[in-house]
């Protein structure tokens, strides 16, 4: 959802698991009242953090990518 907040809320949660974001890339439709965002983190995170970020931050959708792994 495109609201106030949210990023800082997956920046929290990020930094308190430890995680650093490399890069943030943030995108919306006017109007439509929603965002999408791709986070790249320096190390692996848990998939627990991911479904933390979907319930605690309200993210439609959220998944982790090991672009690393898909090659």
């Amino acid at each position: 959802h495109d609201r106030p907040g949210v990023i800082g809320k997956v920046g929290t949660l990020l930094g308190k698991a430890g995680a650093n974001i490399a890069n943030f890339a943030l995108g919306r439709k006017n109007g439509s009242g929603l965002a999408v965002g791709a986070l790249q983190i320096d190390d692996d995170i848990s998939g627990a953090i991911v479904e933390t970020m979907k319930e605690d931050v309200d993210l439609l959708w959220a998944e982790k990518i090991n672009f690393a792994e898909a090659l």
